[in-house]
């Protein structure tokens, strides 16, 4: 059985137990994934950006640590960015190591994984050494490890802060009972390898802040050990955390230069997005986390996109939280922190007065409460939970609370179930959830019975058979929670189109602008070695934003906004219909990856607004369609059906769509393909546009077709095969799609696959000469506006000498991790200009010797060129990394030595 905790620390036994047990329910949720070959590394549940962002930038490092150099300037994102920023945390954390050596699917699969383990024994060996029983310790482990929160977002960087933060709250904890050398040195490395995730760690931190706090006043109040002795803690662990941060500058000095300089881009009110109460129902039922959509509390059009849904807790965890809650006098000593520590994060969460108040604190007023708070509220409710358990156990009274609780939320979710019923009925996995909710609760109330039946002490039963129904419950909803994005929505094959580009090759590095996200997201074309005019997490550089913001014409921050958040991008695009096409081939972009005309935009046929002839309902749906892995919204008719929609007469060209047929259509035994035909009418009159046989086993791929534009109505129809089967016999459509006012810019497509392929005529490349300079500074975003003076030539350069130009000849251009390499010849005094983001932290040098950067068009960088043939190299050296990596490495070593020290008997610290 397992022991207590005693003087001397915590029972091995018993944390080895734990971690089996834990093992154990962490195999059952996970288990099917593997079985289905899909795995937790690609898999996304609510934002794609998680794995799209924080994937690629580990690879990038990897990349980078391969070949002997830091990632500290990420030249595939945008005109550039800094890598070791907040977003991609520290570069040493010791779980991501593990991933970097191994380097495969499955070492990716083992970081993820143990991440969820971790956290779910840290937080076992918190409660127990906070004097919960065993059994109440792992109730909660269980639900934290699996709670819904490391379901939905268990790619993001903040996991990594939330595994570990139940450690440091033991170390600090026991701080407080004695100071060691062991204890403080145990903080400090537990800081300083946390994640910097910016809105978790700051939230870790007014969390650490407050429990000192507690625990100070607690310890002058037991022990009447005084005001003095409460202040030199204090003292101490504020000195541990300074101390903390210190060894991690390399990352956070840089995060002081990037919050100061760009973390600027973010929608005023965000720290005011907060849950619905009416969602809450999602804390304790798995059934209506699919779709739960609430109307966002911003005036921004596409916010929606940050679904609102609480993580989930299950009913086991809320009720006992509940029960805990009932009884603060009987928790245990730091219960009373772990309740206030519930309702205001719960409060902050569904901004309910007066917590909501704290939601405008600075900093705090820019974060995605939502979500970032999530994950501590668990962290408090599931502490509750085990000390609930512990009073159920012991206490009748609660006992019969615990199941008046359960008995109304369960009451509850059937009511919602019945509401929704026909959302629970459509979804398959909802109600295999559902059956294994009832089936824990029924494994339960069997091992209650049998332990009634042998005694008075079924009571001991209480603890084992919670735990093992939490855990039954939570495994089984990690394991059927739907994705939003698919089952494997990160794909790592690289496409034929990726590797017709990278087979061209030719004049030095360029990019590549994908004008539909679709052709080639922003964030795969890094993987490849591509660079992408597209950057995928802009918020941290003002620079950029401005320059997409000001060639889209956009004039205040909700359209600016609104055009990072559109069509579900979480990046900034160009508007094809509002950019100076020329911008393009100054941005050194060769190559355009889009769908038609790049810029076309599907039209909005609205299923309420249409009229549907079929002969049977059901014959005509609208849906998101999947073909050869590239999804399009569309219509599936079943021969025979017809389908009437207006076409705008606003629509400028001509209108494109397409036809094809499903992959899984060629499974139909005999299938003999449908007769799709498309007529436009106007005034009486009707013209064929298009009418063929798709045959299912042949025709794979969609098939475009043109509309002349002037409105009138679409009539799409569908005729039978010769076996007239409605289960074989059905076809498919995109929706139309209206191209955009810039058609034409472009030549035929080099690539017509699957996607198109064009090349930019006015191409530049990476690093090009001027023929002008003028000592001007320009506004803030007037780079799209001043297009074509730059491409003439003339380039805004404030503080250069300014004058006509020598024709300068750049050859042998090198972008790495660091910096970027070139060779420059002219005959006279010269000026290059490169196409990267200036930001602060560049050099340059000229045959080794230093010379200066100029900003450029207020956005991109040059330098002087000299007579004659030279070498350039541009290195990125940002004075906080350099500083901070040798603070980092002094700093450990340091810790290390003193540990030496004592062992050797040559020194130590102790004060009680």
């Amino acid at each position: 059985m397992p022991t207590s905790p005693t003087k001397e620390g915590l029972s091995l036994r018993e944390t080895a137990a734990a971690a089996a047990l834990l093992a154990l329910f962490l195999f059952l949720a996970t288990f099917i994934h593997y079985v289905h070959g899909q795995g937790l590394a690609r898999q996304v549940i609510w934002d794609p950006v998680a794995v799209y962002s924080f994937y690629t930038g580990d690879q990038f490092a990897i990349d980078a640590f391969q070949s002997g150099r830091f990632p500290l300037w990420d030249h595939t994102r945008g005109l550039g960015a800094p890598h070791v920023a907040p977003t991609f945390g520290t570069v040493d954390y010791p779980l991501r190591i593990m991933a970097y050596i191994i380097n495969s699917n499955w070492g990716w699969e083992l970081y993820f994984l143990s991440r969820l383990f971790l956290a779910g024994l840290l937080f076992f060996l918190f409660a127990r050494d906070g004097k919960i029983s065993f059994f109440g310790s792992l109730f909660g482990a269980v639900g934290f490890m699996l709670c819904g929160f490391f379901r939905e977002f268990h790619n993001l960087p903040d996991v990594n802060v939330l595994n570990l933060f139940p450690l440091l709250l033991l170390l600090e904890r026991r701080l407080f009972r004695k100071a060691t050398l062991a204890n403080s040195a145990g903080y400090i490395l537990t800081g300083h390898v946390m994640d910097n995730s910016p809105e978790s760690t700051a939230f870790m931190c007014f969390i650490v802040m407050f429990y000192a706090v507690y625990l100070a006043s607690a310890g002058m109040s037991d022990k009447g050990r005084g005001l003095k002795w409460a202040l030199g803690r204090l003292l101490l662990l504020g000195s541990l955390t300074a101390y903390a941060f210190f060894l991690s500058c390399s990352g956070m000095w840089q995060f002081a230069e990037f919050y100061a300089r760009a973390w600027h881009f973010h929608p005023e009110g965000l720290g005011r997005l907060h849950v619905p109460i009416s969602s809450a129902i999602g804390l304790v039922t798995p059934l209506f986390d699919y779709w739960i959509f609430n109307a966002p509390t911003l005036s921004f059009e596409n916010m929606e996109q940050l679904t609102l849904v609480p993580a989930y807790w299950g009913v086991p965890v809320f009720t006992l939280a509940l029960v805990g809650l009932s009884a603060p006098k009987r928790l245990s000593r730091d219960g009373l922190f772990h309740a206030a520590g519930a309702l205001v994060t719960a409060g902050m969460l569904f901004s309910a007065p007066p917590f909501n108040l704290l939601l405008d604190f600075p900093l705090i007023r820019y974060f995605q409460n939502f979500r970032y708070i999530q994950p501590f509220v668990a962290f408090f409710v599931c502490m509750l939970a085990g000390m609930g358990l512990d009073l159920a156990i012991k206490l009748p009274g609660k006992r019969r609370l615990g199941a008046k609780i359960a008995l109304f939320v369960l009451a509850w979710t059937g009511v919602h179930a019945f509401i929704f019923r026909s959302q629970v009925m459509a979804t398959s996995l909802a109600a295999i959830g559902l059956a294994a909710i009832f089936f824990g609760y029924f494994i339960f109330a069997l091992l209650v019975y049998l332990a009634r039946k042998r005694g008075a002490s079924w009571t001991m039963a209480l603890g084992p058979s919670l735990v093992l129904v939490t855990g039954l419950e939570l495994a089984g909803y990690f394991a059927i929670a739907v994705p939003v994005f698919g089952p494997e929505a990160f794909k790592l094959e690289a496409s034929p189109e990726v590797k017709l580009i990278q087979s061209r090759g030719g004049d030095g590095p360029f990019r590549i602008w994908g004008a539909d996200q679709r052709a080639l997201h922003p964030n795969l074309a890094g993987l490849w070695g591509l660079m992408d005019l597209r950057d995928y997490n802009p918020l941290y550089v003002d620079e950029y934003a401005l320059m997409m913001a000001g060639a889209n014409g956009c004039e205040s921050g909700e359209e600016t906004m609104n055009h990072f958040l559109a069509d579900g991008k979480f990046y900034f695009d160009l508007d094809f219909d509002k950019i100076n096409p020329s911008l393009l081939g100054l941005l050194n972009v060769r190559y355009v990856l889009s769908y038609g005309e790049p810029g076309s935009r599907p039209m909005d046929l609205d299923p309420q607004k249409t009229r549907a002839l079929t002969g049977a309902p059901g014959m005509i749906s609208f849906a998101e369609i999947a073909l050869r892995g590239v999804a399009r919204k569309g219509v599936i008719e079943h021969a025979p059906a017809l389908i009437e929609a207006a076409l705008p007469c606003s629509a400028g060209g001509k209108i494109f769509m397409e036809a094809g047929v499903i992959e899984r259509a060629s499974t139909c035994e005999g299938a003999d393909g449908v007769m799709l035909g498309a007529v436009r009418t106007k005034d009486g009159r009707e013209s064929l546009a298009f009418a063929r046989l798709i045959r299912a086993d042949r025709d794979k791929r969609w098939i475009p077709l043109k509309l002349a534009p002037g409105g009138g109505d679409l009539l799409l129809s569908s005729l039978p095969g010769p076996r007239d089967d409605v289960t074989c016999d059905f076809g498919v459509w995109s929706l139309p799609t209206v191209p955009p006012k810039n058609a034409g810019v472009y030549p035929d497509p080099i690539h017509d696959g699957d996607f198109q392929i064009r090349e930019v005529p006015s191409f530049q490349p990476r690093v090009f000469g001027a023929k002008k300079i003028v000592d001007q500074k320009p506004r803030a975003g007037d780079f799209g506006r001043d297009a074509d003076d730059m491409t003439s030539g003339t380039f805004k350069v404030p503080g250069a000498k300014p004058g006509d130009m020598a024709e300068v000849l750049v050859q042998g251009v090198r972008v790495e991790h660091d910096g970027l390499t070139f060779h420059a010849s002219s005959e006279g005094e010269g000026f290059a200009i490169i196409s990267d983001l200036y930001f602060p932290g560049w050099r340059a040098f000229r045959d080794g010797k230093e010379i200066k950067i100029y900003k450029v068009a207020d956005l991109l960088k040059g330098v002087e060129i000299q007579k004659g043939e030279h070498g350039y190299r541009l290195s990125y050296e940002p004075p906080g990394f350099r500083v901070g990596i040798w603070n980092h490495l002094f700093g450990v070593l340091f810790i290390l030595f003193l540990f030496a020290a004592k062992a050797f008997g040559r020194g130590g610290v102790s004060r009680n």
